[in-house]
């Protein structure tokens, strides 16, 4: 049994939930995301011990808070077996800063009142949801932060006896292919369920989308829904290689930073307008996203008058004024806010390794175009790969012809 948020309103799955203490003991091996963490009780008949707990969590997804609720679902496991990243990132916890961030974005946070004299937005302040949100972006931030030495200092903390296992160079081999294999014939599975799905309307959509929030969806809705909101997004029918451009959602986030990044300010005054009739979590933030990536891209050269550069060699030489600008604090405040990205510790000597986390929330990559050898360094040059940039490039286009 495998539950994710994808068919977690499956009538299989959710009989297994509601079921869970007699239907577990019916499988070798029950595997769930984040989206079971709390809410479910799985003791077994007079507390016997039936199962072993394995848990693998990557970074920026669960806090060690939330890892410790969800590997307790099980209330007497015969052990417990966890893999943590070792990733750890700087994220800004301090409280002065995050508030500095909601200011800096206010029109995310707090209620537009209406325009000034002086034709500037006013807005409502609201003291305690800035206070809770200082609060929970400090809490989320600093436990993601280190992530594994968190989790392991709080076992520790509540009495648990943490053994550590050595690394096994053939065994991580072993499981780093297994792990990408058993990824790709996920996503190929995604993609054909997708595919078969029928057709749906708008209005089917809506309907379904209103379902979901009770866990009532039928049973390939979830494909229906997908198939819908790719077909919408990009304006022609599935396929298979659009849903690989897609990667279930990424395609369309790189789509739309990309179209942030080519926008007028009129263009970027309409998005805005429409994005204040949103609920402040979905608001795309068009000019604080525009503004921050223009400012990196720019400084590094790849972008200018809001076109992308793919004749411009960068290697770190020549990255001096993207380092500065990455350098001020508001920028690693918008970086954080904006695309989960942690400013790099190194990013002043290595700071081809941030561009190429920048240039990844636009759906590109950068490619080695040369290699010079000077004083005994190697100083290696890259350029945006301009096969990527053609199709993103495409696809912005046609959604601004909608627009």
């Amino acid at each position: 049994m495998c539950i994710t948020a994808t068919n977690s309103g499956d009538s299989e799955v959710q009989c297994f939930i509601k079921n869970i203490q007699t239907q577990m003991i019916e499988y070798v091996l029950v595997v769930v995301s984040p989206s079971m963490s709390s809410g479910v009780d799985i003791t077994f008949p007079d507390d016997a011990r039936l199962s072993r707990v394995f848990g693998i969590f990557h970074p920026l997804i669960t806090t060690h808070f939330e890892i410790d609720q969800q590997l307790g679902r099980i209330r007497h496991p015969l052990d417990v077996n966890v893999w943590i990243s070792t990733e750890e990132f700087s994220f800004e916890c301090d409280p002065d800063v995050i508030r500095a961030e909601i200011w800096a974005a206010e029109a995310d946070h707090h209620v537009w009142l209406g325009t000034a004299d002086d034709g500037s937005d006013e807005y409502q302040p609201d003291p305690l949801s800035d206070l809770s949100y200082v609060a929970v972006a400090a809490h989320r931030r600093g436990s993601f932060n280190a992530l594994r030495r968190n989790f392991i200092d709080y076992k520790q903390a509540n009495g648990w006896t943490v053994n550590r296992i050595p690394s096994n160079i053939e065994l991580a081999r072993l499981g780093a292919n297994a792990l990408g294999e058993g990824k790709e014939r996920h996503k190929a599975d995604q993609r054909q369920r997708v595919l078969s799905a029928a057709k749906i309307s708008a209005a089917e959509y809506s309907e379904m989308r209103w379902q979901k929030k009770f866990k009532q969806l039928p049973d390939g809705a979830e494909e229906q829904m997908r198939r819908f909101e790719v077909e919408s997004f990009y304006d022609e029918d599935v396929t298979e290689d659009l849903l690989a451009f897609d990667d279930n959602g990424r395609g369309r986030k790189a789509v739309l930073n990309l179209y942030a990044v080519t926008a007028s300010d009129l263009e970027i005054q309409a998005l805005e307008e429409k994005d204040r009739r949103r609920p402040e979590a979905d608001r795309m933030q068009w000019r604080y996203r525009r503004d921050t990536l223009s400012t990196l891209l720019a400084a590094a050269g790849l972008l200018k008058d809001g076109v992308l550069q793919t004749g411009v060699e960068v290697n770190q030489p020549l990255l001096g004024a993207f380092v500065r600008a990455l350098a001020a604090e508001h920028m690693k405040a918008a970086l954080q806010r904006l695309f989960d990205i942690a400013p790099r510790r190194d990013s002043d000597r290595k700071p081809v390794r941030q561009l190429v986390e920048v240039v990844k929330v636009l759906g590109l990559r950068l490619v080695k175009s040369s290699r010079n050898r000077k004083g005994g360094t190697d100083n290696v040059s890259f350029r945006l790969d301009e096969g990527l940039v053609a199709k993103l490039t495409s696809h912005v286009e046609r959604r601004r012809l909608r627009s």
